[in-house]
């Protein structure tokens, strides 16, 4: 449910004492209720707006929020130039809980068939995606999936986050500067197949428009990847 803190009421004003004639008064309780209606409108649509934002931000939280995309796409070395082999867009099959369960059972599906040694990568995902998909296994009681996602010491993990290991000095040393678009742009990548940015996500989920988040979900793994052989490239 929408929620947020009720903003304070709107002033009701008495008409000044000094009015005396009849049509003067009419006039002031005329001229204040127009100003009151309008006062009135914007408060509640000022209401309406703070609590849609809490709501959306809400959404990021591992402990509110809920999955209901996972993209995984699945690169391999050729030649030095990594190129993908396949992609999968998991979704459940409605908002209830027990779909994000079966969501997140297919994935972890898809995982556990990965050879060996396989890294995965995402941009900030240590800091959002890796622990946001483990609190939500915790949830629905899928240990052995938390488990995996139990980001240990980096030269221990096969976990990649493309954000953090992006080479930057000063304002770009700032997340704010790595964001995916950002870098995206900086290469000269103005991802065209980019209908929307990730704030828009969850209005186009509530519109029921899946597949614009289908496509904003792939053009995110394609940037990735290539940041990843960026980074993979300088490290050689």
């Amino acid at each position: 449910a929408l929620d947020a803190t009720e903003p304070a009421p709107v002033e009701v004003k008495s008409c000044p004492k000094n009015y005396k004639k009849p049509e003067a008064i009419a006039a002031w309780h005329k001229k204040e209720d127009e100003r009151y209606a309008v006062a009135l409108k914007k408060r509640e649509k000022d209401w309406v707006e703070a609590a849609k934002a809490k709501y959306a931000k809400q959404s990021l939280d591992p402990l509110r929020g809920r999955i209901m995309l996972i993209g995984l796409g699945v690169y391999a070395w050729e030649d030095g130039v990594l190129t993908r082999h396949s992609t999968y867009m998991v979704s459940g099959e409605g908002p209830t809980g027990a779909d994000e369960k079966a969501l997140l059972e297919k994935a972890w599906g898809i995982l556990q068939a990965m050879p060996a040694g396989t890294f995965i990568a995402a941009h900030n995902g240590l800091a959002f995606d890796f622990p946001y998909i483990q609190l939500r296994a915790i949830k629905h009681g899928m240990m052995k999936m938390a488990r995996f996602f139990s980001v240990g010491k980096p030269w221990e993990s096969n976990f990649v986050d493309t954000m953090k290991d992006w080479p930057a000095t000063g304002f770009g040393s700032k997340r704010s500067g790595r964001s995916l678009d950002v870098l995206m742009e900086f290469l000269g990548d103005e991802r065209p197949k980019n209908p929307f940015t990730g704030a828009e996500v969850l209005p186009a989920y509530v519109a029921g428009d899946e597949r614009k988040i289908r496509v904003h979900c792939i053009d995110d793994l394609r940037c990735v990847a290539r940041l990843y052989q960026i980074i993979s490239d300088i490290k050689a």
